[in-house]
């Protein structure tokens, strides 16, 4: 009888082992959607990141713009990003009440800060608007990018019907101009 349960237990224990390897491999190894080669993320994480991006004249926006632009001088660096956290890394949730919607009817959608070339140096494609730009003030304060799955969550049925509609990002509205 123990003979039996100890042959049980241990299978189970290789099932296990097994089946979490495979889950770790896939983890390490999944499709972000983005070619990581030749990419290298430096950790600029701090307590305010987070509002960084809304805040162009904050003292640690300020400082990594510096960062990036000493980074730029290098000629064997062809392109740098700022954002609050890596790709594939996770997302902050936000928030949100889409346009037409009363504000009890809110959602929780996952969010990134980025800067105006975040998806060229990704190389991510738009399936319907346009990336951030420099050239677009209102780009750095009330405009946001999201992807199609966000365009589901928030109940549009395409990307390009979703471009030019609205948030309410926690208290702040925000136009959507690209997918």
């Amino acid at each position: 009888m123990l003979l039996g349960v100890q042959f049980v237990a241990s299978i189970a224990l290789i099932i296990g082992t097994l089946v979490s390897f495979q889950q770790l491999d896939y983890m390490q190894n999944r499709p972000l959607g983005f070619d990581k080669s030749f990419m290298i993320m430096a950790n600029t994480r701090s307590d305010k990141i987070t509002n960084v991006f809304a805040n162009r004249n904050d003292s640690t926006y300020l400082r990594l713009k510096t960062f990036k632009e000493i980074l730029l001088n290098n000629p064997h660096i062809q392109q740098v990003t700022l954002s609050n956290r890596p790709m594939g890394d996770g997302s902050i949730r936000r928030n949100v009440v889409p346009e037409g919607h009363r504000p009890d009817e809110n959602m929780f959608i996952g969010s990134v800060g980025i800067d105006h070339n975040f998806a060229q140096a990704y190389g991510l494609k738009f399936v319907a608007g346009r990336d951030f730009s420099e050239a677009y003030p209102t780009d750095k304060t009330s405009a946001f990018l999201i992807n199609e799955t966000g365009v589901k969550q928030l109940g549009w049925k395409s990307p390009s019907e979703a471009l030019g509609k609205s948030v309410n990002l926690e208290g702040k509205r925000a136009r959507l101009w690209g997918s």
